[in-house]
């Protein structure tokens, strides 16, 4: 369920940057900017301070980076989502990423409209990963997987309708997209995705992502 006002700390060491995703996030209904930092360091201190709902995070920045900002800050506090939002689309960064606990990964010439979009999704738990991105990873582990023959013994591990839901949520679907899309209803979305969570290991959308791009299931 979306919440009514949602608190946000904007990281990054760029200034024009950060002041100006402020100015975005400060004029949506609905969005309280709790404040600004220009490091992962800062943030990790701030956090204690203002306990925000989602934290938007570079990745690169001085004294400390924001793959390492978000594990500290995931550590002792799981309930903060992070949405990691960066100049560079490899998979070494997306991954690192998701590993450190990033709820989403989105790149920095995101439209305006998906931006706020990504930070409404993740106050809800759910995941957004940029589709440019997530159609890079897929290509590349379906061709790793294909590669190493195991493609159909690594499939067996989701049913198929539990592929077509993880596939709509790495094309950055939420649960209502995803159960409109597949004519089912919002609870079995969620019922696939504790499903999904539990035969890949994970704790949350991301990491489920993820682990399924790893393991090629698509």
């Amino acid at each position: 369920m979306l919440k009514k006002n949602i608190k946000v700390l904007v990281v990054d060491d760029h200034s024009i940057l950060r002041e100006g995703l402020c100015e975005i996030l400060k004029k949506e209904e609905g969005i309280t900017v709790l404040g600004s930092c220009s490091n992962g360091q800062e943030a990790v201190n701030l956090v204690k301070n203002t306990k925000p709902d989602v934290i938007i995070m570079d990745i690169e920045m001085p004294v400390m980076d924001g793959v390492t900002a978000a594990r500290v800050i995931k550590q002792d506090f799981p309930d903060i989502e992070i949405i990691m939002l960066s100049m560079y689309d490899d998979d070494k960064n997306v991954f690192e990423s998701i590993k450190a606990g990033a709820t989403g990964y989105m790149l920095k010439n995101v439209p305006r409209e998906e931006l706020l979009k990504s930070v409404k999704v993740a106050s809800t738990g759910e995941s957004l990963i940029d589709p440019s991105i997530a159609r890079k990873l897929i290509d590349k582990f379906v061709y790793m997987s294909k590669e190493s023959g195991k493609e159909e013994e690594e499939k067996s591990i989701l049913s198929k309708r539990e592929l077509e839901v993880l596939k709509l949520v790495a094309s950055g679907n939420s649960n209502i997209e995803i159960s409109k899309k597949l004519f089912i209803s919002d609870k079995t979305v969620k019922a696939h995705m504790r499903a999904i969570f539990k035969k890949l290991k994970v704790a949350d959308r991301a990491q489920a992502v993820g682990e399924a791009m790893k393991m090629g299931l698509f």
